[in-house]
């Protein structure tokens, strides 16, 4: 939505709804660090038919990000406009854009590294469609929203994508995969699996 709100918006939008991006992405940081260490594990797991390991891993993993990423969210919900005055006192409007984006974060990284599953578990296939689906759906409320919303527009174009982007990955791995990879301390399975 950058590249939209660039060319629709105002330079105090381009500007606010940068600082906010880059803030509500350090959740983001979190989920990229599990990645580089557990993602190996999926595919050794997936090759060696352990789908039960498979599933508590996936789990754990989920579960250790969302309790690492919690303390940040709540300051980016509870009191936005303080966090994204680092960069600025002009910049404390980009508040409620600031949760808009967090919400979004938080999402993502609740669904866990369901991304590099579906990459190590030969099902690039889904991955290419969840990515080209954000990207629609980007693209089409960036240009519906921003032109009459400006930055929120923007904020709530690229959460939307992400929400889309979460929920379909997490459907694919259920169905590919047979279990539901969310950070909750009991498995469900699904009765018949693709696996």
């Amino acid at each position: 939505p950058l590249l939209v709100l660039g060319a629709l918006g105002t330079a105090s939008d381009i500007g606010v709804f940068y600082a906010a991006h880059r803030t509500a992405a350090l959740v983001g940081l979190i989920l990229l660090a599990a990645n580089s260490i557990i993602a190996p594990k999926f595919a050794a797991l997936y090759h060696k038919r352990e789908t039960t390991t498979l599933d508590e891993v996936m789990r754990n993993s989920a579960m250790f990000m969302t309790a690492a990423a919690a303390p940040a969210i709540l300051l980016f919900f509870l009191v936005p406009e303080f966090v994204i005055s680092i960069f600025g006192r002009d910049f404390t409007e980009g508040g409620d854009l600031l949760r808009v984006l967090a919400f979004g974060q938080m999402f993502n990284v609740i669904t866990g590294s369901v991304g590099f599953m579906l990459m190590m578990t030969d099902n690039s296939r889904s991955l290419l469609i969840v990515t080209l689906s954000m990207v629609v759906v980007n693209v089409v409320l960036s240009f519906s929203l921003i032109p009459s919303y400006g930055a929120m527009g923007a904020a709530i174009a690229a959460t939307a994508s992400l929400l889309t982007a979460s929920v379909m990955r997490v459907l694919y791995v259920w169905r590919t995969l047979g279990f539901l990879a969310l950070p909750i301390p009991f498995s469900v399975r699904a009765s018949s699996r693709t696996m």
